[in-house]
């Protein structure tokens, strides 16, 4: 499951930077089902991090706002956020500001926190069933 994960974040991130934005999501979710079953936290965090992504590059920023709160709840159970990915710090960003102009700062923020607020996995399932 490591390296297949591992093969699927690849193949969200090419998507991604190619604007395939609904593959890109395909391949988050694989990498986040297969995380889940080896419990990475990293990897989730990671996973969540490119759904969020590609969620707001598909237009679902109330989607992307819930993949970003709980991929932080996964990064502080690493101990850093985005440990080691300072490369997708622009990613991330640009993510964030999109999902915030489809859906405005208030409800961004809303959703956001209710979902770095709900148990991660509880919340990895919802997002995980909403493929």
């Amino acid at each position: 499951h490591w390296t297949r994960s591992y093969t699927e974040y690849q193949l969200a991130l090419i998507a991604l930077h190619e604007e395939r934005s609904a593959e890109a999501a395909a391949h988050a979710r694989a990498m986040l089902r297969d995380k889940r079953l080896i419990g990475d936290a990293f990897g989730l965090g990671l996973g969540l991090d490119l759904l969020a992504a590609a969620m707001a590059a598909l237009k679902q920023g109330d989607q992307s706002a819930v993949a970003s709160g709980a991929g932080q709840v996964f990064w502080e159970m690493v101990g850093h956020p985005q440990r080691g990915t300072p490369e997708l710090g622009p990613l991330r960003e640009d993510a964030e500001c999109a999902a915030r102009a489809q859906i405005g700062n208030s409800a961004y923020d809303t959703t956001f926190t209710l979902a770095a607020l709900t148990d991660p996995f509880a919340t990895l399932t919802d997002v995980l069933d909403a493929d």
